[in-house]
């Protein structure tokens, strides 16, 4: 049933049967499944109204606020279900307090898949709870040190979306940046840079091994990535003009091919 998608399937599944029969490894798995099938905001929207959703989510939140949590779901889990629901932009007060209600919890045991997944989840539906991300912040250290870098850019653009403050998560990931910069692809960097400014912490080091990846950057770059990291650059005062200069002379290449496809389609039409 996951692997075919068959949101609908899915759903009448999980009403007729007894919902003690579900396990939490079961909710998490239909949460997965109905978010990587629904493509539309559209989509999201008629799946939120309707009963059967409803009826999954209502049980789901029943089992997290009713049941002690380590008895039922595990931190794995719950960073599932949340990224799930930021991932189909669907709110639901009662389930994300119930995540707020048990951050202690999520956060010694979460590791760094986990609790990105959980803070990016969150700021996808705009959910600013100081007291959950206030404990995420607390394991910075060991977040830092072991996330891979698309965790470590998922953890701070929360951060930054929400415009939660927190000093000691942005310079444990800057302590980490020579790791970052080469293992991060470009989206992560951009990502990481982009969180940095907009959330105005300076980190010449992080930057700079950010500058010393220009080649890759520009040659694998999308627009929106290379816009990010030249406005971040420029927002955090990073004057960097071999970057400047390669992404000025990428735009020049995308232009001309621009201008060559636009001949060949006068010709051929």
């Amino acid at each position: 049933m996951k692997r075919s998608g068959d949101v609908t399937g899915v759903l009448n599944l999980f009403t007729q049967l007894p919902s003690l029969k579900f396990n939490e490894i079961h909710l998490a798995n239909i949460f997965g499944t109905l978010a990587k099938t629904i493509q539309t905001p559209a989509d999201s929207n008629r799946l939120q109204s309707g009963p059967k959703f409803s009826e999954l989510l209502s049980t789901t939140t029943t089992h997290l606020v009713n049941t002690p949590t380590s008895d039922f779901f595990t931190t794995r889990q719950l960073s599932s279900i949340t990224h799930s629901l930021g991932k189909l932009g669907i709110y639901d007060q009662s389930y994300f307090n119930g995540i707020e209600s048990v951050r202690d919890m999520l956060s010694m045991n979460g590791n760094s898949q986990a609790l990105a997944n959980i803070a990016w989840g969150c700021a996808r539906v705009q959910f600013r709870s100081e007291p959950l991300f206030a404990s995420i912040a607390t394991q910075s250290a060991r977040v830092a040190q072991h996330g891979k870098p698309q965790e470590l850019s998922n953890l701070l653009w929360a951060f930054a979306k929400l415009d939660i403050k927190s000093k000691v998560l942005f310079e444990s990931v800057a302590n980490q940046y020579h790791r970052v910069a080469k293992q991060g692809n470009v989206q992560d960097l951009s990502i990481i840079v982009w969180s940095f400014a907009t959330s105005e912490v300076e980190s010449d080091q992080l930057f700079k091994a950010v500058e010393g990846e220009r080649g890759r950057i520009v040659d694998q770059g999308s627009v929106h990535c290379l816009s990010n990291i030249c406005w971040a650059f420029a927002k955090n005062a990073h004057r960097s003009p071999s970057l400047f200069e390669a992404v000025a002379r990428q735009a020049e290449r995308m232009v001309a091919r621009i201008i060559m496809v636009g001949w060949g389609c006068r010709w051929s039409g």
